[in-house]
């Protein structure tokens, strides 16, 4: 073919070449997306406060629903596996996963929370795992979207919140706090065990 009637200089020269092309047309690419963002901003701008906080409105209804909820028996999945588990259907925001108090004693469980960039992403991941057998290393779970409500309360506190002692109860001395082994919270850039 031509490569290989081609000589070694002549090859180097071309893919040299080909570089050069393919980075001018991304940086052409990237020159168009900051402008269509200017003109937008700019638009944005001249249609005042409301346009504004209706495209914010418009953007937080475009991510409701995109909340998912699963439990299942078994020993807690890693976050990892979590994540390359659910991040198969659509990207994630963040997630988390921990050991969950077992229905009878004897047995493990495990609990978490998914939150995909779109609701779109959620409904997809719902639909497909419903299509097939739901497992998580090998486990089955059972998956439902939060509304919005639970959406908003699954993500205010990472760790469950322990019960508070009574009045009448003498609080005990405080201890060095510690995040149990078997719960692990995972947001993107920041993994605390």
């Amino acid at each position: 073919g031509v490569l290989d009637a081609m000589t070694k200089p002549e090859w180097l020269e071309r893919k040299k070449s080909d570089r050069v092309l393919q980075q001018q047309a991304q940086e052409e690419r990237q020159k168009e997306q900051r402008e269509w963002e200017e003109q937008q901003l700019a638009k944005e701008r001249a249609q005042g406060p409301t346009a504004a906080a209706h495209a914010e409105a418009s953007a937080q209804a475009a991510s409701a629903g995109s909340t998912v909820s699963f439990k299942g028996r078994g020993p807690a999945p890693s976050s990892v596996r979590v994540k390359e588990t659910f991040e198969a259907f659509a990207k994630l925001k963040r997630w988390t996963v921990r050991s969950a108090q077992p229905p009878r004693a004897g047995e493990e469980a495990f609990d978490g929370t998914v939150q995909f960039e779109t609701g779109k992403g959620a409904r997809l991941c719902i639909a497909h795992m419903q299509d097939r057998e739901q497992l998580i290393n090998e486990h089955p779970i059972e998956l439902r979207i939060l509304s919005a409500e639970e959406e908003a309360s699954a993500w205010e506190r990472p760790f469950p919140c322990p019960a508070q002692p009574s009045a009448a109860q003498p609080r005990p001395p405080p201890a060095v706090p510690t995040i149990p082994d078997e719960e692990v919270i995972y947001t993107p850039g920041l993994l605390v065990r």
